[in-house]
């Protein structure tokens, strides 16, 4: 019995082991989320108010897509408790935010009848003009040095993204690129772009470490 125990927590430290994040690899995620209050000044929509239905059976999908063409925004969707049924993906723009009573009492269902879709699409947008990082693509800097800064000011937010490396011995299409961070620029000064966060990892030079400008939606 002794020995069978010893086994045992031995196959349970080496399991523990096996999931700490190595030190060169982790990072300081306290500022990952939303920073500050909001919504200020949003004007707060009952669904059930506005054609909504919370019985699990009624579609909802015309009557959310409408209060959402018509909210004033900022604004939030208020789901009362109940199951909210949709047959179509729910499309949200710049500063809508949908939000329930509580996580075990306010359920959005989507049923798309066997189609492939998205229960919830948040999509901006992204510039197919990629330029080169020259420097600067090391762990903890907050600025990289580029080929031509000039697509690019303040407040804009930038994708850095380096080709697959050898690791990927399967390439799909879909995983092209799959290193990168998504910075939002400060400053630029000549060809150097500067990030209110830090690159959390380094970037591989022989991999071609490049930045393009995206437009996400905001405040959804």
């Amino acid at each position: 019995m002794k020995s069978t125990l010893t086994i045992f927590f031995s196959i349970i430290s080496i399991i523990c082991q096996a999931q700490v994040i190595p030190v060169d690899r982790s990072f300081n995620w306290s500022n990952s989320g939303y920073q500050g209050v909001y919504p200020i000044n949003a004007t707060v929509i009952d669904f059930l108010n506005v054609g909504g239905v919370n019985d699990g059976l009624t579609d909802n999908s015309a009557a959310l897509q409408n209060a959402i063409a018509t909210a004033v925004r900022p604004a939030v969707i208020f789901f009362q408790p109940g199951d909210y049924l949709f047959s179509s993906s729910i499309n949200l723009p710049d500063s809508i935010i949908l939000r329930g009573s509580t996580a075990d009492s306010t359920s959005l269902i989507f049923n798309f009848g066997g189609a492939t879709g998205n229960g919830i699409n948040i999509n901006g947008s992204a510039s197919a003009s990629h330029t080169n990082v020259i420097s600067g693509a090391e762990r903890f800097n907050n600025y990289v040095v580029v080929a031509d800064a000039s697509l690019y000011s303040a407040g804009n937010y930038a994708e850095i993204e380096q080709t697959n490396g050898a690791w990927d011995t399967q390439p799909v299409s879909w995983a092209d690129n799959s290193i990168g961070q998504i910075m939002h620029i400060t400053s630029v000064n000549g060809d150097t772009l500067f990030f209110d966060e830090a690159l959390r990892i380094n970037y591989d030079y022989s991999l071609n470490p490049r930045i393009h400008r995206v437009d996400p939606r905001t405040e959804v």
